[in-house]
């Protein structure tokens, strides 16, 4: 926290919990091998080395061969500027490296696949996601044919269900987000639709991304997913969070008045649209544990245990 003067001031739990992570020390190489071996199952120890900054060890996967690094050392503490000295500090590229090893070892019948359909691999910064873009001139229903067999490619690299729940993205490409926009402005007829609050996420960056997007697969099931059975498929992860057992039975929009929630309390919300209104249309998804309906809507709102949650009326 900050004085009335601005300067740093630490509370005496924070300085404890700082002065106590400083009396530790990173993992040894063995130790980091046995948790890998843990984490990732059996592997060869290709080379590792020790020094007064900690330790790193590259490890060859038994199951499918690529070589991943993991590697544990001290991380300096800084507040305001201010060094609180360090704590360790551990990294695993497993995943990373497993990503890229599906990507060349397929190489080859990926682009096949990517030349008869229409797809386009795009750069991916997450280590259980892929994205592929649809070009303009195919139709979403040969996209989504072709990003099935794609996905049926990794679920054969899916070995002890390693890569469960990854994730392959399909959007359209640059070129399609340009034609919407182009005739979209046409169809405004010159006036000037960056002032009109029913255009202003539709024309953000966030808004042309979600325009982009045409669905996705989630491993291990390869069958395609539009946008509607996505969002089912999040709202169930986040009702399960409230009860395991919960289980989806149908979704509908209505009306927000209806909801039962105080429109005060909306978080306003820049990646998404949210209601404005009482009269403005929502989704609510309804969901069924231990005999007991209860929904979750679409929508986030403050509460006093937390904010940014989406409105339910689950009582647990």
């Amino acid at each position: 926290m900050r004085n009335k003067f601005g300067v740093a001031v630490l509370s005496l739990s924070v300085i404890s919990s700082v002065i106590l992570a400083t009396g530790c020390s990173p993992k040894s190489a063995r130790g980091l091998i046995r948790q890998a071996r843990r984490d990732h199952g059996p592997c060869e120890v290709v080379s590792q080395t020790t020094d007064d900054e900690g330790s790193v060890v590259v490890l060859r996967d038994e199951l499918q061969g690529f070589e991943y690094r993991v590697s544990s050392n001290m991380a300096d503490i800084s507040i305001d500027g201010a060094s609180f000295g360090s704590v360790p500090a551990s990294s695993d590229s497993f995943n990373r490296a497993l990503h890229y090893y599906v990507l060349e070892d397929a190489a080859a019948e990926l682009e096949d696949i990517c030349a008869e359909y229409g797809l386009t691999e795009e750069e991916s910064n997450l280590e259980d996601c892929y994205w592929y873009s649809a070009d303009s001139d195919i139709s979403d229903q040969q996209a989504q044919e072709g990003i099935e067999m794609i996905a049926d490619v990794f679920q054969r690299y899916n070995l002890e269900s390693r890569m469960d729940g990854w994730t392959i993205y399909l959007e359209h490409d640059e070129g399609w987000l340009t034609a919407y926009y182009e005739q979209l402005m046409n169809d405004y007829e010159g006036e000037d639709i960056y002032n009109d609050p029913e255009y202003s996420h539709i024309l953000s960056s966030a808004g042309g991304g979600a325009l982009r997007h045409i669905g996705s697969v989630r491993l291990p099931d390869t069958s395609f997913r539009d946008p509607a059975k996505e969002d089912e498929d999040y709202y169930l992860e986040m009702a399960q969070m409230k009860d395991p057992d919960a289980v989806f039975i149908r979704s509908e929009e209505i009306p927000f008045s209806d909801t039962g929630a105080d429109l005060y309390n909306v978080v306003e919300t820049y990646d998404q649209s949210y209601p404005r209104t009482e009269d403005d249309m929502v989704m609510v998804y309804y969901f069924e544990a231990d005999g007991q309906e209860f929904f979750i809507c679409n929508f986030l709102v403050n509460n006093r245990v937390e904010y940014g949650e989406w409105y339910s009326n689950y009582e647990g």
